[in-house]
């Protein structure tokens, strides 16, 4: 009983540690602080590490295109202010659920018979979205985000996902200095 009862505790607090919605977008940022962001006006896309889809490769440089002109920089081929590669990675992450006892003839001796464990395979998306001073070819400010990723959805669907993903993670550009 109360090894069944110490299995149940180290469960629960297993469970709590996993996040309660998997559909969550997670972002982050960082920059160099010394940078005067104000001063770039103009960006090229240059090449990064994009997918081999190149139906996703276009529409992630279509996206960041868009953002970045919403923003106010306007993409010159000649003499950028910025470069802005893109990085997008494809993969499975692994989830453990449906964590809980079984009817089993063992049950009531406790041990790990009276429980019950499945692991899931998450597609998972990530891009990080680099911008590099022109002039000093030194990284400036790097963006990332992660998050699920629907491998069966709509050209369409696909479409809004990455558009949306490219906006989430340059809503922190340029970075608003304050301490």
């Amino acid at each position: 009983m109360k090894i069944q009862a110490a299995f149940c505790s180290f469960a629960l607090i297993a469970c709590l540690g996993l996040p309660a919605n998997v559909q969550a977008r997670k972002t982050s940022y960082d920059f160099d602080r010394s940078t005067n962001f104000s001063k770039f006006k103009t960006f090229e896309l240059a090449k990064g590490t994009p997918e081999l889809e190149p139906f996703l490769d276009k529409r992630v440089a279509e996206a960041i295109e868009f953002w970045l002109a919403a923003r106010g920089l306007t993409r010159s081929n000649e003499n950028p202010d910025v470069y802005v590669l893109y990085h997008i990675v494809l993969g499975v992450q692994k989830r453990v659920a449906d964590v809980g006892s079984r009817s089993d003839p063992l049950a009531w001796q406790g041990g790990l018979a009276a429980f019950d464990a499945r692991l899931h395979d998450i597609p998972v998306s990530a891009i990080v979205i680099d911008v590099a001073d022109a002039a000093k070819r030194a990284l400036v400010w790097r963006g990332v985000g992660i998050d699920d990723v629907d491998v069966h959805a709509k050209p369409e669907q696909r479409d809004k996902a990455f558009d949306k993903a490219v906006e989430t993670v340059l809503k922190n550009y340029p970075p608003k200095l304050g301490r």
